[in-house]
């Protein structure tokens, strides 16, 4: 499973700029995923200038 996100702000993703329930929902999916045997990668989208 792979979690691809992209911030508005053009940002790489890092803990830092992710809202706080986004990182809890976050873990609480990437946890749950992992203990059915399911591989989790999260991954930044870089964003295109306009």
């Amino acid at each position: 499973m792979i979690y691809g996100i992209s911030l508005k702000s053009g940002l790489p993703l890092t803990v830092e700029n992710l809202f706080t329930f986004a990182q809890v929902s976050l873990l609480q999916a990437a946890v749950a995923l992992r203990n059915s045997g399911i591989d989790v990668a999260v991954l930044n989208i870089p964003t295109a200038p306009a």
